[in-house]
């Protein structure tokens, strides 16, 4: 049983950096808190639609259940949420179900020891939310500069994608024995994350996807993540990834692997109409593949592409 007043829960994937990062925010503005020692072992309890959505929305399953069936009698203040993105869709059902909660996300790497910047919980609900502030990474944290640069190392304007770089006393020394990689990922003391994102006048970072999973369709760049956020919203839709496949006249073009909820319905051509109303029509998906399988919830976008990934990358994948 919980015996804490005030206990704080972890959203991310376990892990030496997960821990560190908890700490961190818990010194920085929730004061004193205890951990929730939340399993994951215990993902049998939920039906199919409920353990679609990810594992942020199994955790909070997991502690709402705990809570309503008595099975905790401390009062849950804190949920940090991290180490993948997180669907607006997702986050809303999120707070919806638990509003009293702080819900804060922490955005870094390991090789950053591990974060770069907090989305505090007051950006998630009132003016903040109003301003579209909740679907941001936050600002730089402690110790750390952010800024976003282009494919030559130099900043970009406020408003333009490009790649998220970080500088720090947090910044790692290097990887053992791998000189070379090092000197691509820190350069005079930015490491460069590989991810692509943009900062806004106000120094919010919002992250838009991996570099290398850009797709370019017709010379325009789409970002996965955001065409994931909207295939997410469609109410029969449980999970989506989104990748970019061979097109002969567009060089790419954006295809989605959906898994619809249990029971639910929706046809390929209905989701992309839908996607047509909150996104560009260029950033639309194109084709539909709709899967009553689950994905992996960890590395969705890799299992779905791995071939791709793999062929790009000059990996041979052995499972």
């Amino acid at each position: 049983m919980l015996q804490s007043q005030s206990c704080s829960l972890d959203l991310g994937c376990r892990g030496s950096s997960t821990q560190l990062t908890r700490q961190l925010i818990t010194l920085r503005q929730s004061g004193r808190a205890e951990r929730v020692p939340l399993r994951q072992q215990a993902a049998g309890w939920i039906g199919d639609d409920l353990a679609a959505v990810g594992v942020i929305a199994i955790v909070l399953f997991l502690a709402r259940q705990a809570i309503e069936s008595g099975a905790a009698d401390c009062v849950l203040a804190l949920g940090v949420y991290g180490a993948s993105p997180i669907s607006e869709a997702v986050l809303g059902r999120a707070i919806a179900s638990l509003p009293n909660v702080h819900f804060t996300q922490a955005y870094g790497m390991t090789e950053l020891s591990p974060i770069a910047t907090l989305l505090h919980w007051k950006e998630h609900v009132g003016e903040g939310r109003a301003k579209g502030r909740h679907r941001a990474a936050g600002r730089a944290t402690l110790g750390c500069e952010v800024r976003i640069v282009d494919a030559d190392d130099k900043p970009v304007p406020h408003g333009i994608v490009g790649e998220i770089v970080v500088r720090g006393d947090n910044v790692m020394m290097g990887y053992w024995e791998r000189p070379e990689e090092i000197a691509r990922a820190v350069i005079d003391g930015w490491m460069h994350t590989g991810d692509g994102g943009y900062m806004d006048e106000d120094g919010f970072v919002f992250v838009v996807d991996r570099v290398k999973d850009m797709i370019i369709s017709g010379g325009e760049n789409v970002y996965s993540v955001e065409v994931e956020n909207a295939v997410t919203q469609h109410p029969a839709v449980a999970q989506c990834a989104v990748i970019g496949i061979p097109n002969e006249r567009w060089g790419e073009q954006v295809h989605a692997v959906v898994v619809t909820k249990s029971g639910a319905k929706v046809s390929a051509d209905e989701l992309i109409e839908f996607c047509k109303t909150l996104i560009a029509g260029y950033k639309c998906p194109r084709s539909v593949e709709i899967s009553e399988n689950a994905l992996p919830l960890y590395f969705t976008r890799f299992f779905v592409s791995v071939g791709q990934l793999a062929e790009r990358e000059g990996y041979q994948l052995i499972i």
